[in-house]
């Protein structure tokens, strides 16, 4: 049976959490080397402008990250995802629900918040995974040093949080040069995990509305993402609809 639904032209996994983590604890077991990516309405609506991007995510296995793609799913294919796969939530999840010990190496987001999301993480699964290395976002480094750093100590798992689309590329550019098996695209996880930012209230969280608590502490910044950008996303999933109609 085929575990992904097809938006937009890039296949995107439609399962629950749990068989999520099978899939990827299967993958990590014959060290296939993985790109590992949310997929949410903005990312999808960068793919529209920038079809190289649209081939990069060809090559991830993509989890389907809030209402947006629930509704695009339900336009296209008449249900929604079986669960929402957000980065913010599944990571926390499968770091407690992996069958494997893990060497995690963290790239992304600022100094202190990487820091910080190094002792959660060495602190919260002490018994099941390890921190071997670190770089914040903001480093003068070249991607040649950062590889290079991560080979040296040999992580099983990379953790990107760059913000997208800027992460999944520097995925897809990067991953193969390195020693690792799997990398996971994560956003602002560092910035949740480190407590450098507040998440929604549960409420919200519960009807797949994160964004909207963050387009109300970051008006300015997400103001085109959102208020923009979900509109236009459902446009164009009615739009894909009527496409593969008239075809």
């Amino acid at each position: 049976m085929n575990d992904t639904v097809e938006l937009f032209g890039i296949p995107i996994l439609n399962s629950t959490r749990t068989q999520a983590v099978e899939k990827i604890d299967k993958l990590f077991k014959h060290k296939q080397q993985t790109k590992i990516a949310f997929a949410n309405a903005n990312l999808i609506n960068i793919c529209h402008n920038k079809p190289s991007l649209k081939y990069e995510l060809n090559n991830f296995l993509l989890l389907n990250d809030g209402t947006g793609l629930d509704i695009a799913k339900k336009i296209n294919y008449g249900s929604a995802f079986l669960e929402n796969l957000n980065g913010t939530d599944f990571i926390p999840f499968y770091l407690e629900a992996t069958d494997y010990k893990l060497r995690i190496f963290l790239y992304g987001a600022s100094e202190t918040s990487v820091e910080k999301t190094k002792e959660f993480i060495n602190s919260k699964y002490a018994e099941k995974h390890i921190i071997v290395g670190q770089i914040h976002g903001y480093t003068n480094k070249t991607d040649s040093d950062i590889v290079n750093e991560i080979n040296h100590v040999s992580p099983d798992l990379i953790l990107v949080a760059l913000g997208n689309p800027i992460q999944e590329t520097w995925i897809a550019r990067n991953l193969e040069k390195t020693n690792a098996t799997l990398a996971f695209g994560v956003g602002a996880l560092f910035d949740f995990m480190s407590g450098e930012t507040n998440r929604a209230p549960e409420v919200l969280r519960k009807i797949k509305s994160e964004w909207i608590y963050r387009l109300y502490k970051e008006p300015r910044r997400l103001f085109k993402r959102y208020i923009i950008g979900n509109p236009l996303f459902i446009y164009r999933a009615i739009s894909e609809k009527y496409q593969k109609a008239t075809k």
